[in-house]
């Protein structure tokens, strides 16, 4: 009840200006109303179109992410001489304090 009064202060500076235009009330509402619609179309078709790209570029940086452990195990083994199987070994029993 709140939204729908919230919505009709929204528009009724729209639909006075649309009355004054000469356009008949129930005319005037109806444009409102799907001026309303068009924008919720609009804003929902913008947001699907966001998780879209957002869930394509999730993938290209799950790859880019193992390709940073695998550098950064390959620099460990390099320096450290600690082999990737020993790393993982060491990463799984480490206990969070």
């Amino acid at each position: 009840m709140c939204i729908a009064g919230v919505l009709a202060t929204l528009f009724l500076p729209l639909c006075k200006w649309l009355e004054k235009m000469k356009i008949p009330q129930v005319f005037a509402v109806i444009i409102c109303l799907l001026v309303l619609l068009i924008t919720i179309a609009g804003v929902g078709a913008l947001l699907s179109w966001q998780i879209n790209e957002l869930t394509n570029e999730f993938s290209l940086l799950s790859e880019r992410i193992v390709e940073i452990v695998n550098r950064i195990q390959r620099y460990i083994f390099t320096n450290f001489g600690i082999t990737p199987k020993k790393q993982s070994e060491l990463l799984g029993n480490e206990e969070l304090p």
